[in-house]
Parts: structure tokens; sequence; C-alpha cells
């Protein structure tokens, strides 16, 4: 009866049926996030009666996403499917991704079954649930799973998987002799391999596989030629999809391109040598969720080292299968081959998703290194050492599971409250457009929320709008709502300041999404006519020293001469704190100070930073900061640092009691004065004349015309003159600042030098003739002197979409 139970597959299947849902029935429950409102969206506008749209995504790049290229109507399709049958019920979607999921964990598990066939049927049985099992309750598939559109690679998982099973069906029933069966499942198989490639790119190492299998696993082991000839099919239909697809997209290789590939692979080989990534793939906890919570870890470590340690010693014995060492070689580097650009995973596992395929064959390691033996080996009687070793390992390997299958719940459950949250911030800000849209006015809305941890809320302004309209709610409820998200993803953005306080003098009203409680709070800029004064925080004529760690070993000290304050031994997080009198959001926008400042031994730059109101609460903010470039020679130097403070929207939310200046560690800084600066002393602005932006922020430009930007300059001190402007406009897509890349986009932009009279703005064309069409552009201006030296700060960018 316990064979029959144990070896039986139909209740495998149950199980493994019963453990998805029991980690991730809760995803029903969940919301719309991120790219979901775009994409459904778009599948509403075809069921509204652009029918050709589907045949466009067959024939040309998905969606026509800008910065894209990539060839997948098949993901179009699912999504197209569930909306026909649910609308915008989120439950529908959500279904599909569980149900997609759960037959992926069956299809592994049937394909490892069809592997493992030559050795003993409780082996097989055995290694097959394992691997399934383990494959299950990862975390890092939270993101494919509770995301509508992270469902691409669970999807696409699903025909590959059918794929490589009903290829290997159809290479026994070719062995078998029965060439009709093996022709149909043939002919199976590549139709799965199309719609799997056709929903995405991962499945490209299918043909690999069916290869490798075939050489290593079938009754004509290790005759190539065998190999290449059952696996020619899959071959022919590879080089058929990149015909087709160089058709369609114009290229062979595709995915993101512009800005954002660009990024990808100017840091492709950082992430790939970041030993962080690879440690999560195995210790995939949240940080936000388990930085304190260390007992998850220890437990992983302490089973990864008992499995570990009997791995090695079975390979000390030679009792391990190196065709299968062999074929999980292969099934890995063709998982990881297609996300070369994409490899990397962040604190909060994100990006988690481009590692689904590669969970495959991670989750079939142990299972197999543990329990399969070479062939010479099969038909010895293992020892009771070796039975005893086994026991323990498949012990820790089941321990393992219980920790991951309990950390993908509570992963999860992020995911959930994520989209839950969106629901709650999409129908508040609905309600404040319906208020403001009766009193025939408008409302900026900052602080769009955009992570729950590691899960997704809302990227951009774009997609709240899309949020606020149809199908997502009856009518458009979102036209009276100004917002100030990049176009593309960036989840700490410097804001647009200019605009923000051209919008702000136009009496637009302001709220913003109260994150801690879960609530759209609107406030009241009081205007400004003066740059206030700081003060000290201690009224002992010099600025308080805070130290950012007192467990530090050395203590920051204070000299002071001429009036200056002079801080050695500075440690991380020191740095000097001052109260202010009259300070309001609307009357500083930069924190200035003359520092003379002495670097660590071999540094190149220096970074200063800016926090504000309760220092200890309130974590450095990446966009309150300002790195100098400093000489390596230890010797003293004077350096003009002006730190941003407005950039960050949390800014306008409250009434600013301090301010903290956090100083570089290693440093020895001579602080000579601070002071504060309103944009308009120290930048230029930028506007296009006779357009109106968008709620977004951009300008939309049609033609070929030239482009009038007027440029308002900064009011100058007595000893500064501008000469010469350097106009900057970066390449197809490519957003200054936007995934803390500007440096790519600056490089790529076009800098132009003009010599200007002495006025306070001037009107400048700009030539927009030889630009690509379809695609954002932002430009940005910096002041010159004659000397070519810069002056004050670079202007906030404007947005334009060259329409095609």
């Amino acid at each position: 009866m316990l064979k029959t139970v144990t070896q039986n597959p139909l209740i495998h299947l149950l199980v493994l049926s019963a453990i998805v849902w029991l980690i991730f029935a809760r995803t029903l429950g969940s919301y719309f996030l991120a790219d979901d409102f775009g994409e459904i969206y778009y599948v509403n506008t075809i069921c509204n009666g652009d029918y050709g749209l589907i045949w466009l995504n067959f024939t040309s790049n998905f969606m026509s996403v800008p910065g894209m290229s990539v060839w997948r109507p098949w993901l179009l399709v699912s999504l197209l499917i569930d909306f026909i049958i649910w609308k915008a019920n989120p439950i529908g979607f959500y279904l599909t991704n569980v149900l997609s999921y759960n037959a992926v964990v069956l299809l592994l598990y049937w394909l490892m079954r069809q592997l493992t066939r030559t050795a003993s049927v409780a082996k097989s049985s055995l290694v097959a649930i394992l691997t399934a099992l383990v494959f299950a309750v990862s975390p890092l598939h939270c993101e494919s799973i509770s995301w509508v559109v992270g469902r691409v690679d669970v999807v696409c998982a699903v025909f590959y998987l059918l794929c490589l099973n009903f290829f290997k069906k159809s290479e026994s029933a070719h062995y078998a002799g029965n060439l009709s069966l093996s022709k149909k499942l043939t002919a199976a198989s590549i139709l799965f391999w199309w719609i799997a490639m056709w929903t995405k790119e991962m499945a490209i190492g299918a043909p690999v596989m069916a290869l490798a299998m075939t050489f290593l696993f079938s009754q004509q082991a290790g005759n190539f030629k065998y190999a290449v000839r059952q696996s020619l099919p899959l071959w022919i239909s590879t080089v058929i999809y990149f015909v087709l697809r160089y058709l369609a997209l114009g290229t062979l290789l595709g995915g993101y391109t512009q800005g954002i590939g660009d990024s990808q692979a100017a840091n492709a080989l950082l992430h790939w040598l970041d030993p962080d990534t690879l440690r999560r793939l195995f210790f995939p906890f949240v940080y936000s969720l388990y930085d304190q919570n260390k007992a998850p870890a220890i437990a992983l470590t302490t089973c990864y080292t008992v499995t570990s340690t009997i791995i090695i010693l079975r390979a000390i014995s030679l009792k391990l299968s190196f065709k299968w060492i062999s074929f999980l070689f292969v099934w890995i580097a063709t998982c990881l081959a297609p996300i070369y650009k994409l490899w990397g995973l962040g604190y909060e596992l994100e990006g988690a998703r481009f590692c689904f395929f590669l969970t495959m064959p991670m989750a079939a390691v142990i299972p197999v290194l543990l329990l399969l033996e070479p062939r010479e080996k099969l038909t010895k009687q293992p020892s009771k050492t070796n039975i005893n070793a086994r026991i323990i390992g498949l012990t820790a390997l089941l321990v393992a599971m219980v920790v991951l299958g309990k950390t993908a719940f509570r992963t999860n459950l992020e995911w959930v409250h994520a989209g839950n949250e969106v629901r709650n911030f999409l129908n508040q800000v609905s309600s404040l457009n319906a208020k403001v849209a009766a009193q025939h006015e408008e409302a900026i809305v900052l602080g769009i929320p955009k992570r729950h941890g590691g899960a997704h809320m809302i990227l951009n302004g774009s997609t709240l709008n899309k949020g606020l309209s149809p199908p997502f709610k009856p009518e458009n409820n979102s036209g009276c709502i100004l917002t100030f998200d990049p176009i593309l993803f960036s989840e700490n953005f410097p804001l647009d300041v200019s605009r923000f306080r051209d919008l702000v003098s136009q009496g637009k009203q302001i709220a913003y999404w109260d994150d801690e409680h879960k609530q759209l709070k609107q406030i009241s800029l009081a205007p400004s006519q003066k740059t206030p004064e700081l003060t000290t925080a201690d009224n002992s004529g010099r600025a308080k020293i805070i130290q950012g760690y007192p467990h530090s070993r050395k203590r920051i000290r204070l000299t002071t001469s001429k009036g200056e304050q002079s801080l050695v031994d500075i440690n991380e997080g020191d740095g000097l704190t001052f109260s202010t009198t009259d300070l309001t959001p609307l009357s500083a926008d930069y924190l200035e100070c003359s520092v003379d400042l002495i670097p660590p031994p071999g540094a190149t730059e220096a970074t200063f930073r800016v926090t504000f109101n309760e220092y200890a609460k309130r974590s450095s903010s990446s966009i309150n900061k300002v790195t100098v470039k400093v000489k390596a020679d230890g010797k003293a130097q004077t350096k003009l640092v002006r730190i941003p403070l407005s950039s960050n929207w949390l800014w306008f939310t409250q009434n600013i009691d301090d301010l903290f200046l956090e100083l570089p560690p290693g440093s020895q800084v001579a602080v000579n004065s601070v002071k504060l600066k309103r944009a308009d002393e120290v930048r230029p602005s930028l506007t296009v004349e006779g357009q109106n932006q968008s709620r977004e922020g951009f300008y939309l430009v049609e033609g070929s015309n030239p482009i009038p930007v007027r440029i308002r300059f900064p009011q100058l001190s007595h000893n500064e003159k501008i000469e010469q402007l350097s106009l900057r406009v970066t390449a197809p897509n490519a957003f200054i600042d936007n995934f803390g890349t500007g440096d790519v986009a600056i490089e790529q932009a076009q800098s132009y030098k003009l010599a200007l009279p002495g006025l306070s703005s001037t009107m400048l064309s700009l030539d927009i003739s030889k630009l690509s069409r379809g695609n954002y552009r932002q430009v940005q201006v910096q002041c010159l002197d004659a000397n070519d030296q810069q002056i004050g700060e670079l202007s906030d960018p404007i947005t334009i979409w060259v329409e095609k």
C-alpha cells in the first residue's frame, strides 16, 4: 500500500497541485500592477474594434512599445482571451497565472519522470517529485505569478516543457518503430515550441535541450548523429523563426533597446560579477521582510551544508552520474544565455522573473546528485552507509523546502498587499479627480506608490492615467490629475522643480500618497519671497555635530579656526545638523556650502548628502546628494558643493525643522559657509514656447520644424557671466537620471555651444529634423563661461515625444 502511494503519479500530481495552491491561492485576491494597466488597456482597445492590432503583433514589435524589440504575439493572445472572458476583473487573470504555474510544476515532474526512466521506479518517482517540489516552493516565482504580465515566463515555460515532453515521447515512439505516432508527437512538439517562442524568447534553448536529451538519455545514447537527426525539426524551426523574426523586427536579437538597452549592456558585466546575485538565488529572502530575521537563512545554510557534504562524498567515491551532471550544465547554460543582459537580483528580489527558467534545472540539482547513480553502479546493492547518507540528505532537503515554502507564502503576500494598495490608491485619486473636476480645477499628485517591498505597484503618471480610465473605471477619472513621475520607471526620481513651481503658482491643488497611513493627503504650500538663513542647532555659533553610527571606534572632532568648522575622523553617517528659521518648502531648493576638503588616500570623488526632519527616522535619499571629483593627491582642495533639496518630492510634504549635512567618510573637511539657494539663483529653466505640457509632463512634437525653446537664465552673482550654453539632446528613450544612469544618456547626447548676449532669457530653435520618430527625448542646458567652465547647475530636463 505504501509503495503504491509513494510511486503513484496521480497522487504526486495531486500533492504538487495542493502545495502550489496552498502557497499562491491568495494571489486571486490581488489587483493589477505596473505594466498590467498598459497591456490590458491595449487589449481593451482591440476588443473595442481595433482588430488590426492583433495582426500587427504577429508582424512587428509587441504592442509597438518604445525601447523594446520583442516578438511576443502569443502573450497578447493570452491576455486577450482572459479579457474576453473576464473583462477587467483581476481574479480571472490571476487564475490563469496560478493555473499556468500549476501546469509548469506538473510538466516539470513529467519531464523528470521520462528522463529518469532507466533508474528504478522508486528513484525515478522520488527524483521527479522532489525536483517539482523544490521548484514549486521557490520564493523567486512570486513576481511571475502575482503580477499579471509576469506570466510571460510562466506561460512560455508551459509550452517549453510541453515541447520537451512531447519531443521525448516522439523519440521513444520512433525508436519503438511507431513512426506515425512519432511524427504526430514531433509536430505537436514543434507547435508548442512556436507558441513558447511567441510568448517569450526564453524557449530558444529547446533545440539544444532536445539534442542533449537524445544524446544522453535515449535508447541510442552516445550516438550524436542519431541525436542530431531526431532534433533536426526543432533546429529547422529555429532557422525559420529567426528569418521571420528579422522580417518582423529588423533584428535577430532584440530585447530592450535604446536608452534601457544601452544601460543594461553597460552594467551587464557588473551584474555578472556581483556575488550577491548568486547568493540571493540560493537564499531568496526579501530584504524588507528578512533583514532582522536571520533564522530562515541559518536553516537553509545548514541544509545546504549537509546536502553539499553528502554530494561531495558521493563525488569522491565516484557515485555521481556524469551524464546527469553534463545535462544539468547544458540546461543551466541554455537558461542563462537569453538573460545575459538581464542578469541580476535586487535586495527585494527585483527581476526574479528573469530567473524563472533557471530555477528549473536548479531545482533538479540536489535530487539528482543525491539519488541517481552512474549506469555501472545500478546493479550494485547500496551500502547501509550510503542509504543513511541519502536519508540525511533528503531530510535536509525537505527541511529546506519547508523553509522556502513558508518564505514563498510570506513573500507572495507582499505582492497581494501591493495589489490591494494600488486598488485603494486608484480609488482615492479617482475621488480627488471628481472633486477638482467639479471645481473646474486640476490637482498635482506626488508620491505615486512604486513598490511594496519587492512588489511592483504603479510605474509612472501614464500608468496611473490608464488605471483611472476604462476598462478599469466606468469612465475616465484622470482628466484633472497632473503627475511628475518619469515616462519610464524610476523608483527615486528627481522632481521637475521648474514645472512644479510653475503649476503651484497657478494655484493647482497638491496631494501626495502617504505610504505609512495609505492615504492620499492634500497639502498647501505657502509662497515665499525670500530665502531664509540657516541657524545653528545648538545656539553656540557652530553647527551641532551628529554621529551617524554611535558605535564607531573613532570620535569625530571639531576644531575652529577663523570661524571655520574643521572636522576629522569622519565615519559613515557623520555630519552636521542645522536648524532653520522660516524655512518653507518653496523658499529653498539647494543647500550650498564651501568646503576645504582633504579626501582619504586614493579617493577620486567625495559624496555629500542632505536629509531633513528626524534624521534618525529618515534614510538618506539617493536624490539629495552630490558627488564631486577630487584629486587623489592627499592635499587640501576647495570645493563649492551644491546639494539639491527640492528635487526630492518629500521636501514639499511638510515644513522643514532641521537639515542634516552628511560628510564624506574618511575625509577631513573644513566647512566655510552654508547657505540656502533657490533654483532660479543657480540654474536655467526651459520651456517649449507656444505649447502646453501633457498631464504627465512631456511636450508632443509633430512634424520636423525646429522647436522654439525659451531659456531663462539664473540670477547670477556679480563675478559670474554666462557666455555660452551647452544644449544636450539625449538618445532615443534615454532618460537623464531615470535609472541612475544619467552618464549613459549624456554620453549619447548631442552638445551645442552658442554665443549669448547678456539677456535674462533667450529663444533657441532646436532642430529635430534628424531625430528618429516615435520615441522620447530629453533636452537639458548647462550655462558656461568664456573658458567653457560650468556656471551653476544643469537645468531640469524637458521631455519631448517626437511623433511618427
